[in-house]
């Protein structure tokens, strides 16, 4: 492995660990970070870009970054010519507190879903791949309706 995604992964394990040690702190500071907050937010904010850059492609990491891009820029649509859908935009420290401090952010649904719901499947595949029970029903399935060559392929002759 790579120096630098040991790197990463450090970085990731100090902005996971920081909420954990400061925890009667932290919870109630959102409003009002500190450098230290901010640092491990922004780092932690980078990182989950980075990790669905490496795992969805470039796609997903480019919608995420040109939303957190409206969110700062909102003032300046303005004197493009794009009234409609300027704002009065959010600082980095807003940002990083909301997304990092709060239950509104990295730490809320996507945590949430990721805990309750990815692990299931996870789970389910691993004991369906170890059991054997994947390898049944795959045999079964084609059993039940016959072994095709190539799929679309197939059906001419």
């Amino acid at each position: 492995m790579p120096v630098a995604d040991w790197l990463l992964a450090a970085a990731a394990v100090a902005a996971i660990v920081w909420p954990l040690v400061d925890f009667n702190e932290f919870i109630y500071r959102a409003d009002r970070a500190t450098v230290l907050d901010l640092v491990l937010g922004a780092a932690l904010i980078a990182l989950v870009l980075e990790a669905t850059r490496r795992t969805s492609g470039p796609v997903l990491t480019l919608t995420a970054l040109g939303f957190l891009a409206y969110a700062w820029v909102g003032p300046f649509l303005d004197l493009v010519g794009l009234s409609i859908v300027a704002h009065r935009g959010y600082g980095l420290d807003r940002l990083v507190g909301t997304l990092y401090m709060t239950l509104e952010g990295v730490f809320g649904v996507p945590l949430d879903v990721a805990s309750t719901y990815i692990i299931l499947f996870t789970v389910f595949g691993a004991v369906l791949q170890h059991s054997g029970a994947s390898r049944f029903l795959l045999e079964w399935s084609r059993a039940a309706f016959g072994r095709s060559q190539s799929g679309a392929a197939a059906g001419r002759r």
